[in-house]
C-alpha cells in the first residue's frame, strides 16, 4: 500500500492532501522485541546461575529490559508521526519546518543497523533544535551533527524514494540530495 492510496487525487491546480507518516508501531515493535529478549536473558541468568557475578548481571539485564520497554511504550503514547503538507513538515519534536528553510532532502545508506535513511536538512538547524522540549534529546541532536530529521526506511510504511517524491510534490520544488 502506498502512502497516497488513502486519499483521492487532487484536481489540477489544487493542493495535494497532507501526507501523514506514522512510524510509531514499527519502532515500538522493535523496542518490545529487544526489551523482552534482554529481560529473558536476565531472568535465565538469575534463575539458573549460582555465581554471584552472573546473578548481578542478570538483575541488570532485567532492569535494562524493563526500562527499554517503558521507553518504547512512552514513544507509542507520545506518537511519532510526521505530517507533510504544502506549508512544510510538522514534526512532534521540531514543530513546523517550513519548505523555505529546508535546504536538502536526500537518502543515504547509514550502515547495516540503520539501513537507508531519508534525511531532511535545514539551513539553520539551531532555530529548530531550540524547540525540542526534552533536554536529553536536545543534547543528542546537538552532538550528532547530522540532519535535522532522519527517518530509517525500515520504520517507514513506504520506501524512501516514494516519500521523497511525495515531499517534493507537496513542496512544489525539487531538493538537492
Amino acid at each position: 500500500m502506498t502512502a497516497d492510496s488513502r486519499v483521492t487525487r487532487p484536481a489540477p491546480g489544487q493542493e495535494p492532501p497532507p501526507l501523514v507518516v506514522d512510524w510509531r508501531r514499527r519502532i515500538v515493535a522493535e523496542h518490545l522485541f529487544v526489551s523482552i529478549t534482554v529481560g529473558l536473558i536476565g531472568l535465565v541468568a538469575l534463575a539458573f546461575s549460582h555465581d554471584l557475578v552472573l546473578r548481578i548481571c542478570g538483575g541488570w539485564f532485567v532492569v535494562l529490559g524493563a526500562g527499554y520497554a517503558a521507553l518504547g511504550i512512552r514513544r507509542l503514547l507520545r506518537g511519532w508521526t510526521l505530517t507533510i503538507t504544502s506549508d512544510g513538515i510538522e514534526s512532534p519534536e521540531f514543530g513546523l519546518v517550513r519548505w523555505n528553510d529546508v535546504s536538502a532532502v536526500g537518502s543515504r545508506y547509514r550502515g547495516r543497523f540503520a539501513g537507508r535513511m531519508l534525511e531532511i536538512e535545514v539551513a539553520d538547524p539551531s532555530a529548530y533544535r531550540r524547540n525540542v522540549r526534552s533536554r536529553f534529546l536536545r543534547a543528542v541532536i546537538r552532538s550528532s551533527g547530522g540532519p535535522l530529521i532522519g527517518l530509517p526506511e525500515r520504520f517507514l510504511p513506504i520506501s524512501v524514494a516514494e516519500l521523497r517524491t511525495a515531499i517534493e510534490k507537496r513542496a512544489r520544488r525539487s531538493f538537492p540530495g
